[in-house]
């Protein structure tokens, strides 16, 4: 689930939605029109990750409100999988109690000014990758408390956290934005998070049209193709018949 809570000056969902497709990830977008109008754990608990970005915005809206932090807490502890990217979230909400035990921030200081991070723990291969800031640099120092990890290290301190969840699942917080890094970077990054969350998962043979759900539109794409190879054989058997109707019925809703 990709949730765009910037406030469209500028407008960066392009950035992640690119970053996205070129990682071959089925992704669907939430927007909170730069609001408090953030998913429920209902509808998070249906996704395997969470990238939650802020872009540009801050004085009043950037990251989770705290209704967004309650759903975001029972999210990772169901074992989910949590990206915050937001240079303004801490200015904006302060550390919360969510920030504590589920981001795993100790201490931070708003508007130092990274200019460049350096990769640790599961993004130490991206090694030392400089900032270039589609809006006005306000990033932050970061500091992982005694049960979480430094995930990357900044020209003016630690940038960003990880902690895991006793429960399974875990978070990552950037106190700067993702957008801020080169195409070839953030690719790199991207694949550091496949590894974190798990990319071996099983896939979605069930839907057929690859938009991240399997719906109506799955069974319909089945019962065009009826009889036949050419369409969404979910078994690639050879055939479109009862056994890939039955798959779309039972994989019914979002893909895990």
């Amino acid at each position: 689930l990709l949730v765009d809570d910037d406030d469209n000056s500028p407008d960066v969902q392009s950035v992640y939605q690119q970053l996205l497709d070129d990682a071959g990830v089925i992704y669907v977008v939430h927007d909170t029109n730069n609001s408090n109008n953030e998913p429920t754990f209902a509808e998070l608990q249906s996704y395997p990750l969470v990238i939650w970005f802020t872009g540009d915005e801050w004085g009043g809206f950037a990251g989770p409100g705290s209704a967004g932090e309650v759903a975001l807490a029972s999210y990772i502890d169901a074992g989910g999988h949590v990206l915050l990217s937001s240079q303004d979230y801490l200015y904006d909400n302060g550390l919360t109690t969510f920030g504590q035990e589920h981001l795993g921030i100790a201490s931070f200081t708003s508007d130092v000014n990274q200019s460049s991070v350096t990769g640790a723990d599961i993004f130490e291969g991206l090694g030392s990758v400089s900032l270039n800031y589609p809006f006005t640099n306000y990033s932050d120092e970061v500091n992982a408390s005694s049960d979480a990890l430094v995930t990357f290290t900044g020209s003016a301190g630690n940038a960003a956290v990880r902690k895991d969840s006793e429960h399974g699942g875990s978070a990552i917080f950037l106190g700067f934005p993702l957008e801020a890094m080169p195409a070839n970077s953030q690719a790199l990054f991207m694949d550091a998070i496949g590894d974190w969350i798990g990319t071996d998962s099983e896939p979605c043979p069930a839907d057929c049209n690859g938009d991240g759900v399997v719906n109506v539109s799955d069974m319909l794409s089945i019962i065009d193709g009826w009889g036949t190879s050419d369409g969404c054989d979910t078994n690639e058997d050879g055939i479109i018949d009862v056994i890939d109707l039955l798959e779309v019925v039972g994989n019914w809703g979002a893909c895990q």
